[in-house]
C-alpha cells in the first residue's frame, strides 16, 4: 500500500519498565508500501519497542521487538592518543599524554581505570619506565556517568578536562566510588637514555592500530662529579702511542655522547716536553679515547679535562720507560676443519722481556670451547658450527707489565661429502644410459644448506648429461641451478646450487660412451666448496654392440692406359686414403692378434694379382675366370713367407692389418679378347688389332677384308668399325667389389658365446678407368648450355605460338566483317550486286575491305607456292 501511514512507536525498558522517551522519531517512505522508522536511544540497557496504531489500538505484526543497546568497546584504531610523551625527549624530564577510548563509531568508550595499561621499555635491555595514569575529571570532581547522554556524532555535551585539584595520587577512588571514564592522563619520567617502545593497551586491545610509539631519550648534560677517567696505563713506552679512557655520564648515570670536541688532555707535571696529543676518539658508548705521545723517559702527570674541569682521578702519574721494557703481543690467524680440534702456543709470536712469561686473563669464545694449559690453547668448535670466531688473551711479564693480543680463528666448512654412491654402473656402447631417468644412488651431504657447491661430473671415456625428463619437469629449479656443460668438445658437466638443489639433479646424470666404445671406465665426481674438493670415482662397464666394419677406398681410380698391370692402391700416384677397419677394434679385449674378418676383393674382368704372407695359405681362396664358385688355394710357391696369386677373385682370413697390407699391394692385370670368337687379339705396330687365319676370305660381320702379299699370315683391314672386335677393360675400364665380413667378433673376447652376434660385413665397389672422367666444372657448364638452350628454345616456340593465334584470330574477325557487309542493303543494290557479281572478272577486288580479300589471296597463294618448292626435298 503506497502513501506514508502515521504509526505510532514506544520504548518501554524492561528493567524498570518505564516507557522512555523518543524525541527524534521519524518516519520517512523509501518505497512503494515500505516506510522507514528510525530514532536514537542515548542510553545503555534493555529494551522492547512496539509499533502500532494508537486510533485503531492495534500493532504491526511482529511486535513488540526486543532489543539491547550498549556502549561500544574502544578501539585500536579510532582511539586517540597524543601529547608530548610521545615525542623525543631528555633524560629526568617529566612526560606526559593522553588518551581518548573511542569504539569503532568513533563514540566515547568508558572503562573503568584499571582497564587502560601503558608499557614503556627500553628496547636494548628492556628496562622499563613505571607510568602514572589517572582519569580525566570535570571540575566538581564528579565522576563521568557511563549513561550520560552524547550528541549525535559521538562527543559529549560536556566537555572533559583535566582539573588540578584532584589528588593524583588516590586517583583510583573518588569519593568511595569507582571511576569509569573514557580519557586518562598518563605522566612518566625516563632517567634512562636509549631507544623506547610505548605501548597502550584497552584491556588486550593495542591501541594506536596495533602499532607502538617510538622514541628517543637522550642522556642529559655531562655531570663532571660522575663522570671519570677509567682506563690508563701507569708505565708507557716513549715514542708510542697511548691511551687514556674517559666516561663521561650525567646526573642519572647516562653515558653522554657526541662530545669529544670538549674532552681533552693536559700534562700537569713540570717535565711537560716532548708531549704531544691526537684528537679524542668517540666510542659511541659514552667513552672516549684520548692518545697522547711522550718522547723522553721520565714521570709524567696528566690530567682530562671537560670545558676547563678536570675528571676524576687527577693528575695520572704515568712512568714512560723505552719500548724495550714492555712485552708485545701480536694477534693470531687460525684455520681449522669444521668438527676438528687444534692446539696452539698463542705466546710463540709475542715478544717480552726475559725468557718467562704467562698468561693472566683470556676471553671466552662464542662459537667454541676454549682451554688453556700453560702457553697453549686447545680451541674446539661447536657441533655444526663454521664460520669466524675470536678471543683475547693478555700476558704479563717478569716486571708484571701487560699486553694484550687476539686470536682469529676461522672454521672452515669441509668439503661436500659423499653419503652414498653406487658401486657399479652399467651402460650399452653407443647409447644414452639408462634411457629413462637417470642413475640412483648418488647423494652428498654439506653442513652449510644455503652455500652454493660445484659438482664436477666427467667421465673418461665418454660424456655426462642430465635427463631431458628433469630439464622438462624440474623447472622450478633453474633458478637455483646452474649447469655449464663447457664447450662443444667438452665431456664434463658443471653443477652449482645449493646442496638439496645437487642432490635432485644427482638423480638425474647420464652417460654415453665415446663413439664405438665398450669396456670399463670410470665416472669421476668431484665436489668442491671455496676451501676444498672431495673426488670420487664410480665404475661403470659398457656392454659392448657389434657395428659393421668399413672400407675407405675412392669412387674410381684411373689406372695408366699404356699398361697391361697396374697397382690399383697406389700412395705415390693417388693422394686419397684407402684402407679397411672396424669400429670394435679400438677397444677388443683380446687385441688385434686376435680380431679375424673376412676380406674378399673380386673385379668383373680381367685378373687381380697380390702377394699374401704364408699363414694366410689356409684360409685363402681363389674364384677363376668365368667360374662363380670360391675355390680352395691347390697349388702355391712361398718365398720369404710370402706367396703370390693370381685370379679373378682372392679371399682369405687375416687381421685388419693384414688386409691393409694386401690392399697396399693388389695389382690389375688387363685382358684384351675377341667378344665374337673368343680369339685372343694381338696389335700391330700401328696398334690395330690382328687375328691369324687360314682361309684366305674371311668376313667379320659386314666388314669386307682381303689377303696381303707381304705376310704368310693374313691381315683383315677392317673399313667400317671394329665390329665385334672391341678391347675389354681398355676404354670401360673394370669394376673391382671389396667385401669385409667382421665374422661376429666385438668385444666379447675370448668367451663369444653368449654374447656373439650375427656376422655384419660391407661392401665397396671401385670403377677402375683408364681415362680422366670429365670435370665437374666441364660437367655443369655443359649442363647450363643445355639447359639454357631449352630455355631459349621454349620461348621462341610459345613467341611464334602467340603470333599464330594472333593472325588466325584477326583473320576470322575480318571474315565476320565482311559477311555482315554483304548481307545489309536495299532491294535494287541487292539485285544489282548480283548481277555484277556474276559478271565480275576474276582479278577484280571489291571496295569495301579490300585488304582482308586481298590478304587472304596473297596467302593462299604463298602457301601453294611453298608446297610446290618444299616436295622435291622429300624424294629420294
Amino acid at each position: 500500500v503506497s502513501g506514508l501511514y502515521p504509526f505510532d512507536a514506544e520504548v518501554v525498558e524492561r528493567d524498570t519498565n518505564l516507557t522512555i522517551p523518543i524525541a527524534d522519531l521519524h518516519f520517512q517512505e523509501v518505497d512503494a508500501g515500505i516506510q522507514l522508522f528510525s530514532f536514537g536511544n542515548w542510553e545503555p540497557g534493555n529494551f522492547i519497542l512496539t509499533i502500532y496504531d494508537a486510533k485503531h489500538n492495534k500493532s504491526i505484526s511482529n511486535m513488540p521487538y526486543v532489543y539491547t543497546v550498549f556502549v561500544g568497546y574502544c578501539d585500536g584504531v579510532k582511539s586517540v592518543i597524543n601529547g608530548s610523551g610521545l615525542n623525543n625527549s631528555v633524560a629526568g624530564r617529566k612526560e606526559e599524554f593522553s588518551v581518548y577510548l573511542n569504539d569503532m563509531y568513533q563514540y566515547p568508550s568508558p572503562v573503568e581505570e584499571g582497564i587502560l595499561q601503558v608499557q614503556i621499555l627500553r628496547d636494548n635491555d628492556s628496562h622499563s619506565v613505571s607510568p602514572i595514569i589517572y582519569p580525566m575529571l570535570n571540575k566538581t570532581g564528579s565522576r563521568l556517568d557511563s549513561r550520560m547522554r552524547y550528541d549525535g556524532i559521538g562527543r559529549m555535551e560536556i566537555a572533559l578536562s583535566p582539573s588540578p585539584s584532584i589528588d593524583i595520587g588516590n586517583n583510583s577512588n573518588v569519593n568511595g566510588r569507582s571511576v569509569i571514564t573514557s580519557a586518562f592522563q598518563v605522566e612518566y619520567t625516563p632517567e634512562k637514555s636509549g631507544s623506547y617502545e610505548i605501548n597502550v593497551y584497552c584491556g588486550n586491545i593495542l591501541l594506536n592500530e596495533g602499532h607502538s610509539f617510538k622514541k628517543e631519550v637522550k642522556a642529559g648534560e655531562v655531570n663532571i662529579s660522575l663522570s671519570s677517567v677509567v682506563r690508563f696505563s701507569t708505565k708507557v713506552p716513549k715514542m708510542s702511542k697511548n691511551e687514556i679512557v674517559v666516561q663521561l655520564s650525567d646526573s642519572y648515570l647516562n653515558p653522554v655522547i657526541s662530545q669529544q670536541s670538549r674532552l681533552k688532555l693536559e700534562i700537569t707535571s713540570v717535565n711537560s716536553s716532548g708531549f704531544s696529543t691526537w684528537e679524542t676518539i668517540d666510542n659511541k658508548d659514552g667513552s672516549y679515547s684520548c692518545s697522547y705521545m711522550i718522547k723522553d723517559v721520565g714521570t709524567y702527570e696528566i690530567c682530562a679535562s671537560f670545558d676547563g674541569k678536570h675528571v676524576l682521578p687527577c693528575p695520572l702519574s704515568i712512568n714512560v720507560y723505552s719500548s724495550e721494557y714492555f712485552p708485545k703481543a701480536n694477534d693470531d690467524t687460525l684455520s681449522i676443519w669444521e668438527g676438528e680440534s687444534i692446539a696452539f702456543d698463542a705466546l710463540e709470536n709475542d715478544y717480552f722481556a726475559g725468557d718467562n712469561a704467562s698468561i693472566v686473563e683470556f676471553s671466552k669464545s662464542d662459537h667454541g670451547s676454549l682451554i688453556q694449559n700453560g702457553r697453549i690453547f686447545r680451541y674446539t668448535p661447536y657441533k655444526d658450527y663454521y664460520g669466524n670466531d675470536s678471543f683475547w688473551y693478555t700476558i704479563s711479564d717478569i716486571n708484571e707489565n701487560l699486553a694484550t693480543a687476539s686470536v682469529y680463528i676461522s672454521v672452515l666448512n669441509i668439503p661436500p661429502q659423499f653419503a652414498s654412491a653406487p658401486s657399479q654402473l652399467q651402460a650399452t656402447e653407443d647409447l644414452i644410459n639408462p634411457r629413462f631417468g637417470g642413475f640412483s644412488g648418488f647423494e652428498i651431504t654439506y653442513s652449510n644448506l644455503l652455500e652454493n657447491i660445484f659438482v664436477n661430473l666427467s667421465a673418461q671415456s665418454g660424456s655426462i648429461f642430465l635427463s631431458p625428463m628433469f630439464m622438462q619437469f624440474g623447472e622450478p629449479m633453474w633458478s637455483e641451478l646452474t649447469i655449464n656443460a663447457g664447450n662443444e668438445t667438452a665431456t664434463s658437466l658443471i653443477l652449482e646450487g645449493s646442496v638439496e638443489v645437487i642432490n635432485i639433479a644427482l638423480q638425474s646424470i647420464q652417460y654415453l660412451g665415446n663413439e664405438n666404445f665398450y669396456g670399463a671406465d670410470t665416472i669421476q665426481v668431484s665436489a668442491k666448496n671455496k676451501n676444498g674438493v672431495n673426488s670420487l670415482g664410480v665404475p661403470i662397464f659398457v656392454d659392448p654392440i657389434n657395428d659393421p666394419p668399413f672400407i675407405k677406398v675412392p669412387y674410381f681410380i684411373i689406372l695408366k692406359s699404356h699398361e697391361d698391370e697396374n697397382l690399383i692402391f697406389d700412395k705415390d700416384k693417388d693422394k686419397f686414403d684407402f684402407y679397411i677397419g672396424d669400429p670394435d677394434l679400438l677397444t677388443f679385449p683380446g687385441g688385434e692378434a686376435h680380431f679375424s674378418v673376412t676380406f674378399s676383393m673380386e673385379v668383373n674382368d680381367g685378373l687381380l694379382a697380390t702377394n699374401l704372407p704364408s699363414h694366410l695359405i689356409n684360409t685363402t681362396e681363389l674364384k677363376n675366370r668365368n667360374n662363380y664358385q670360391w675355390q680352395s688355394l691347390q697349388t702355391y710357391v712361398t718365398i720369404s713367407k710370402h706367396f703370390m696369386v693370381k685370379a679373378s677373385g682372392i679371399r682369405f682370413q687375416g687381421t685388419v692389418n693384414d688386409c691393409n697390407t694386401v690392399m697396399q699391394q693388389l695389382y690389375y692385370h688387363l685382358i684384351r679378347t675377341d667378344l665374337a670368337g673368343g680369339v685372343p687379339l694381338q696389335y700391330g705396330s700401328e696398334g690395330l688389332p690382328s687375328v691369324a687365319v687360314e682361309q684366305k676370305n674371311v668376313t667379320l660381320g659386314q666388314c669386307r677384308v682381303g689377303p696381303s702379299s707381304t705376310s704368310k699370315w693374313a691381315e683383315f683391314n677392317v673399313d667400317l668399325d671394329l665390329g665385334p672386335v672391341q678391347k675389354i677393360g681398355d676404354e670401360h675400364g673394370a669394376t673391382l667389389t671389396l667385401t669385409l665380413n667382421d665374422m661376429g667378433n666385438y668385444g666379447c673376447y675370448p668367451d663369444c658365446e653368449e654374447g656373439m652376434s650375427m656376422p655384419l660385413y660391407t661392401e665397396a665397389m671401385v670403377n677402375l678407368m683408364r681415362k680422366q672422367p670429365m670435370d665437374s666444372i666441364l660437367a655443369h657448364t655443359l649442363g647450363s648450355i643445355i639447359v639454357i638452350e631449352f630455355v631459349i628454345i621454349f620461348s621462341l616456340g610459345l613467341l611464334l605460338l602467340y603470333f599464330t593465334c594472333k593472325c588466325a584470330i584477326l583473320l576470322v574477325h575480318e571474315r565476320r566483317k565482311n559477311e555482315k557487309r554483304s548481307s545489309e542493303p536495299s532491294n535494287d543494290q541487292s539485285s544489282q550486286g548480283q548481277t555484277s557479281s556474276m559478271n565480275m572478272p576474276e582479278n577484280a577486288t571489291h571496295p569495301t575491305g579490300c585488304c582482308g580479300s586481298s590478304s587472304l589471296l596473297r596467302f593462299r597463294m604463298q602457301s601453294s607456292n611453298f608446297r610446290q618448292r618444299s616436295r622435291p626435298l622429300f624424294e629420294f
